[in-house]
């Protein structure tokens, strides 16, 4: 592939939970919980509910989107509670069974939508993100007229299993509505790959990296990063 190409960013949305007080930081196009139908609210768990608010965000002027939906753990609180459950010799619900695949999420704003277009689910441990990003990267290789809608979410695990966790940063989702530009014209803001780059900022942590992701497009600032195992990216949020 082509160093020149570009994924366009055409919006963006972010939202963080503060670990002392708890209040959600909602940035860009995302929406306020209240958007997501109180029939299925009461179905999510705090990650998809933050999820769904970024998500319906850039999604709002499109009536289809193909989804790449990234987690590093998905509802680890709902797993317990079956394994639970299993260790108990208590009947499981399937309901809850259903919301503790990784694809959850996924399946959720499809309802909210009425949008039953192909979505991917990803998990690939602190190089989560970076694995959701290469695949819509190559998506938008291989077609050029749909965009897609990159989702990325995570929630502090429970208490016990933080001691199998790295990295605390609170409730954190973000989405990015992308699209590959008509050649020759310019698109702000954007990524790109630079495959390598030694001047490249090493981060670590999917939580970590979509706030900073966030970060640089509200700042309308830029940064060129990489994870351990994954090439460079620039993003240029102006």
């Amino acid at each position: 592939m082509s160093n020149d190409f570009a994924i366009a960013i055409d919006q963006w949305s972010g939202a963080f939970v503060n670990e002392q007080s708890k209040t959600v930081h909602r940035l860009g196009c995302c929406v306020e919980e209240a958007s997501i139908p109180a029939k299925l609210r009461r179905r999510m768990g705090p990650m998809e509910r933050l999820m769904a608010q970024c998500a319906l965000g850039v999604l709002s002027d499109l009536p289809a989107a193909e989804i790449v939906l990234c987690s590093r753990y998905g509802n680890v609180d709902m797993l317990a509670s079956l394994l639970r459950s299993i260790s108990e010799h208590e009947p499981l619900s399937p309901m809850a069974f259903s919301l503790a695949v990784h694809n959850a999420a996924a399946g959720l704003l499809g309802q909210i939508r009425n949008d039953r277009t192909a979505h991917t689910a990803l998990a690939a441990g602190r190089e989560t993100l970076f694995s959701g990003l290469t695949d819509a990267y190559a998506r938008l290789a291989t077609d050029c007229e749909r965009p897609i809608a990159l989702v990325f979410g995570d929630w502090p695990l429970p208490k016990i299993y933080r001691r199998f966790t790295d990295l605390e940063c609170g409730g954190t989702a973000m989405a990015f509505l992308m699209r590959r530009p008509m050649p020759g014209s310019h698109c702000a803001p954007y990524l790109r790959p630079l495959w390598n780059d030694a001047e490249a900022e090493q981060i670590e942590g999917a939580e970590i990296l979509a706030r900073r992701l966030v970060s640089v497009l509200q700042s309308e600032s830029e940064l060129i990063f990489q994870g351990r195992h994954s090439p460079a990216w620039k993003l240029a949020g102006a």
